[in-house]
């Protein structure tokens, strides 16, 4: 990420938001401007907590299968 900030030069400091979701408290890892408080996520942290917030089928297929004691049930 850029040391400054795009909209205003002032300068960015590393910080952490948090988004509340139906109950569910996810964190994101931003870099907040000093000057306008505006923040800025990389691609991958708003990837990541997109995901979590509206998981694909595939998604929910691999939590499914990831307990190991449910796999064994399904197993044939």
């Amino acid at each position: 990420m850029p040391n400054k900030c795009s909209l205003c030069n002032g300068k960015l400091e590393d910080s952490k938001e948090l988004i509340i979701k139906d109950g569910k408290t996810f964190t994101i890892n931003v870099e907040q401007c000093i000057k306008c408080s505006h923040s800025f996520s990389t691609l991958e942290e708003s990837e990541r907590i997109r995901r979590q917030l509206n998981p694909g089928i595939l998604d929910r297929i691999k939590r499914f299968f990831h307990d190991s004691n449910r796999i064994e049930t399904l197993s044939f």
